[in-house]
Parts: C-alpha cells; sequence; structure tokens
C-alpha cells in the first residue's frame, strides 16, 4: 500500500475525501454555511473546511454530531447506505420549511435511520 503526503496511506486519503465530499453536498443541500457548522462543533470554519476537502479525517463524535445536524445517517456519509435519498430527505428541499422544521425533520431522520441500523446489527427486522 502506498503512503500519502502525510503518511497515511492512499486508500485513507481518499476514504476521508469522499467523506467529506458527502458532508459538504449535503451540507450546501440544506443551505448551511461552513460558519454555522463550525459554531455548532465548536471549531473555527478551516477546520470545517479541511473536514470537507478531505484533509483532516472527522472523528466519530464530529461525524455523529454533523449526521444529527444534517439529518442522515451516519453510515450515509461513511458510504455504507445509499437509502439517505428518501421521502424524508427530500422534505429537506422544500422551500415552505422553516429552519425550526428542518431541524426537527433532521433529528427526526436521523433518530430512525441509526435506530433501524442498529436493529439490523443486533439482528432484528430491517423494518
Amino acid at each position: 500500500m502506498q503512503d500519502g503526503p502525510h503518511g497515511s496511506s492512499i486508500e485513507e486519503e481518499t476514504t476521508w475525501r469522499r467523506i467529506g465530499q458527502r458532508l459538504r453536498a449535503v451540507r450546501e443541500q440544506l443551505n448551511k454555511t461552513q460558519d454555522a457548522v463550525a459554531e455548532y462543533l465548536g471549531v473555527t470554519r478551516p477546520v470545517v473546511s479541511n473536514l470537507e476537502n478531505g484533509k483532516r479525517p472527522v472523528s466519530l463524535a464530529e461525524l455523529m454530531r454533523l449526521a444529527m445536524l444534517y439529518g442522515y445517517p451516519v453510515q450515509y456519509f461513511l458510504g455504507n447506505d445509499g437509502s439517505a435519498e428518501d421521502g424524508v430527505v427530500a422534505l429537506f428541499r422544500s422551500r415552505d420549511l422553516t429552519d425550526t422544521d428542518r431541524e426537527k425533520l433532521a433529528w427526526l431522520h436521523g433518530f430512525l435511520e441509526d435506530y433501524l441500523f442498529i436493529r439490523r446489527l443486533w439482528g432484528g427486522e430491517s423494518g
């Protein structure tokens, strides 16, 4: 396995870049700024930029908080779940929703996706 410029493998750097691309795409789809996301995470805007560009690995805690903020399951950002484009996610594109509505939908969507993921892990029905 070849090393990338920061001593990590090229595969790892590609993975972080792919995760970052998904984070950026969802943030932009939800019309959130890097400044707003940085404030939510308690970091600076350049940190968010580096996460989205794959220049800095995202921690599990950061990824979980971003998934909650965006209303997507963590698995979506990891590339393990292509189901994020469903009816609930489509609602986020509605121009009639307030920011409060979007926050509530984001929380509900993330909760339901994580619940179903946990049920699948424990061998329960996938619903």
